[in-house]
């Protein structure tokens, strides 16, 4: 028997080129279907040769020919029920024709078998994942999550599984185990806005339920639902309703007036009643700290409703309460002029008035100690404007009006000097100051009139300059010279003008930026989209948009970095190193941290030393005769390494040793058949049909040493037959042993074989379990699934809780159940 470690490997993922490298230079440059055309060809003269059977279903899986592989396979696989390979591949075909049970019960044999000692050759975690995809999409709700966790047993760091087992308990109505799942999911994909809104949407919906029943769970659900979508607006207005409601006026109120510029219409509707509702509360309360916050709330409730009654009122009531009449008076008076007829408002503005006219004449004196005579005239004809008669405002105006008279003056003079000195711009600040105390003052009007006169040739160079900075792009340059000509001249329309064409400037530019940020989002080029924002914000600091933007993409990058980290550590522990480089080096891009410069130099060597690994395996391989695992370590090193020279140099050597091994059994054969040898020559020519299945000479070879057999063999098989017949059965095993001596593939010998051992077998004893699941496989793999079932219904008499035999009939039965609807239709 052919050493089965010869048998072609299969990868769930893997393009054709790889695959041409993986049959070595004997197949090199080879399409599939000359492939198929030689397996077949040698088939026609060695048909029960499962190595060519198995060969050809490899080529026909490649070529997407899934349904006649696995009949190839099916063939084969008598002779190869413990090959890892055969039932990795198996597994793969049926999971490519949609047979879910079929390919589990395949890969979990192949993985008792040691297919995770070699994650690479048999990448079973990418298998048992597709494949919980496929029961899940079913509907096959248990199977799924059965090998989803079994996925996250494997690795669980595959965060993708979470997302998968999310949907199966949506679809199974337990949203507390989904949100758990998206949860864990979000944790390392953070950016999936699709599912943040489902779980946002999930806790919030919660809160809102619980607020009538139960609101201290109403508060933990919102909060969550807040460390999904923090800032969440109706999140924020929900919680504060419950602080409201507990009583919590105080920090109700801050939440509220914190969150309304951010809010939409209809929320900030909402948001005006419980502000309206708490200001009211407090100002009835009357505690400390509490009208100065009833205020803050009445404020924001005037903002976008300056006509409302009731808040008015209440503005004027909280007010005057805080002794601050001349505000309380303003308030009714606003009201008054909307409703004429409200007697709150007439009764309290009495007050108001009265209480205005001592505030002010108070507030007007200080003012005037303080030598800030323009807010202490503004002061006392407010209070003459309420009462003209009031005691002592006339004349406090009087005097304030000397004293602004007496600095405008000073002002004026020092104005004079500078004028007379030629400090122009000093001349210009003098004299406007002067005005804002005596606005029409000739004198000052005067001063300011020559100043600005003596600085018009200095205004029309300032104003040249910024248009020629502007025109050249430097808008830095142009701002700062139209603001220092409006020094001069603070109405000059050109200096206004230009200013404005610059803000639009900046204005567009920015956008421009904006747009070119979300242009680097929609392909995932975080770095630019980072720039672009940079930009916008440096042009507009203030731009909301930018600011927003620089913060979720820099949020972005951070979980990205940390996500790629996360797929490279999975990687790693899968063996696939290349894929682990490339998401270290777009960490590395994002990021250029020490800590990632390190992870790659630390898998650089252990990508050398796992090439150097594979290379010393090839190698042993090779001097073992081993070409077809030979092929198969090189076809998993140039996943990684494709132009390393090991690689070259061993495939090389691969081609020559092949090549040497061919000649040397076809000699071998040869001399075989000259010495009437038939058994040596049939295992060496079918030695060299594995490794050439289109030499010829191997072909020829192969006829005349069965022709040379044939006659023996018929005579053994006669013979094995008369002894069945006669019950003779261990004479009979003997010589059918002796027939699969001579010829290993006579089909009549093999099936003599297996139906006198079933004829000979006794009641089951302990240690039977294992070959009685295997019997099941090989009758599942035959299409006899009633047998399976009645084998692995006999492991569980020996070992009940036998949890593989048990479920592979439920696929069995599954499968004929499907069988008989087919039939029906």
């Amino acid at each position: 028997m052919h050493n089965k470690s010869h048998i072609i490997i299969l990868f769930l993922i893997v393009t054709i080129a790889s695959l041409t490298l993986f049959h070595s230079s004997v197949f090199a440059q080879k399409t599939q279907a000359i492939l198929i055309d030689r397996y077949q060809n040698a088939l026609a003269v060695d048909t029960a040769n499962p190595i060519l059977q198995y060969q050809l279903g490899v080529a026909l899986l490649i070529e997407g020919r899934n349904e006649a592989a696995i009949e190839r396979f099916q063939l084969a696989y008598p002779a190869y029920t413990d090959s890892i390979e055969m039932n990795y591949n198996l597994g793969l075909a049926f999971s490519k024709t949609g047979d879910t049970d079929s390919a589990v019960l395949y890969f979990e044999q192949a993985e008792a078998l040691g297919a995770f000692k070699y994650p690479q050759r048999y990448p079973l975690e990418d298998a048992y994942f597709n494949l919980g995809l496929t029961y899940l999409n079913q509907d096959l709700l248990d199977e799924a999550e059965q090998i989803l966790n079994k996925v996250l047993a494997i690795n669980p760091g595959r965060y993708q599984v979470h997302h998968a087992l999310g949907k199966l308990y949506t679809l199974r109505q337990q949203p507390n185990k989904a949100i758990d799942e998206y949860e864990q999911y979000l944790a390392a994909a953070p950016q999936d806005q699709a599912v943040r809104d489902f779980v946002f949407a999930s806790h919030y919906n919660e809160g809102l339920k619980q607020i009538p029943l139960d609101p201290a769970a109403a508060r933990v659900a919102l909060n969550t639902a807040l460390e999904i979508e923090p800032n969440h607006p109706h999140a924020l207005y929900a919680l504060a309703h419950l602080d409201m409601q507990d009583g919590q006026l105080i920090t109700a109120i801050d939440s509220l007036n914190q969150l309304y510029p951010q809010a939409d219409q209809s929320l900030k509707e909402n948001i005006r009643v419980v502000l309206y509702n708490s200001a009211l509360a407090l100002q009835q309360r009357n505690w400390k700290n509490d009208l100065e916050r009833a205020d803050m709330a009445i404020k924001r409730v005037l903002e976008d409703a300056p006509e409302d009654i009731n808040a008015l009122f209440l503005a004027g009531n909280i007010a005057l309460a805080r002794k601050q009449h001349d505000d309380a008076r303003q308030f009714y008076e606003s009201l008054l002029h909307i409703d004429p007829t409200h007697q709150g408002a007439l009764l309290n503005l009495t007050i108001a008035r009265k209480g205005a006219v001592k505030e002010l004449v108070a507030d007007g004196r200080a003012l005037l100690l303080d030598q800030r005579y323009i807010e202490a005239l503004a002061s006392f004809e407010s209070a003459l404007t309420i009462d003209p008669t009031v005691p002592d405002a006339a004349q406090l105006a009087k005097q304030t009006q000397k004293k602004l008279a007496e600095t405008a003056a000073s002002y004026f003079s020092r104005a004079e000097q500078a004028l007379e000195s030629k400090e122009l711009n000093q001349a210009l600040e003098l004299a406007r100051k002067g005005l804002t105390h005596q606005p029409d003052d000739p004198r000052g009007v005067q001063v300011e009139k020559e100043a600005v006169g003596q600085l018009t040739a200095e205004l029309d160079a300032r104003l040249s300059r910024a248009r020629a900075f502007f025109d050249e792009g430097d808008l830095e340059q142009a701002e700062e010279n139209y603001n220092s000509a409006l020094l001069i001249a603070p109405d000059n329309s050109t200096a206004l003008a230009g200013l404005a064409a610059i803000t639009q400037r900046y204005q567009d530019s920015a956008a421009h930026h904006l747009a070119l940020a979300q242009q680097a989002l929609d392909t995932d080029n975080l770095l630019s989209a980072e720039d672009h924002y940079r930009s916008a914000r440096e042009l507009q600091p203030d731009n909301k948009a930018a600011r927003d933007g620089l913060e979720s993409t820099l949020l972005l990058i951070d979980t990205t970095v940390d996500r790629t980290i996360k797929q490279a550590e999975s990687a790693v522990h899968s063996g696939d190193f290349r894929n682990a480089r490339v998401s270290l080096e777009k960490a590395f891009k994002l990021r250029q941290t020490d800590d990632i410069r390190e992870r790659i130099t630390a898998l650089e060597q252990q990508q050398e030393t796992h090439i150097q690994n594979l290379l010393n395996q090839a190698a042993r391989a090779i001097r073992n005769q081993e070409f077809k695992a030979a092929e198969a370590t090189y076809t998993t090193l140039k996943a990684f390494a494709p132009a390393h020279a090991g690689l070259r140099l061993g495939l090389v050597q691969l081609d020559v040793e092949r090549q040497r091994a061919i000649e040397h059994h076809l000699t071998e054969a040869r001399h075989a058949l000259e010495a009437k040898d038939s058994s040596t020559a049939l295992v060496a020519y079918r030695t060299v049909l594995d490794l050439s299945p289109s030499n010829q000479a191997a072909l020829d070879g192969l006829k005349a040493g069965k022709q040379l057999a044939e006659k023996r063999l018929s005579g053994l098989m006669a013979k094995a037959n008369s002894a069945i017949a006669a019950e003779l059965f261990s004479d009979a095993e003997n010589t059918l042993k002796k027939i699969l001596k001579l010829d290993p593939y006579h089909t009549e010998a093999t099936a003599a074989l297996n139906r006198l051992r079933n004829t000979r077998q006794k009641g089951l004893k302990p240690g039977d379990d294992k070959r009685l699941y295997l019997e099941g496989i090989q009758y599942y793999t035959k299409g006899q699934y009633e047998a399976a079932i009645g084998s692995w219904e006999q492991v569980l008499l020996l070992v009940p809780d036998h949890e593989k035999a048990s479920m592979n009939i439920d696929k069995s039965r599954r499968k004929l159940r499907m069988i008989k609807e087919r039939k029906q239709e």
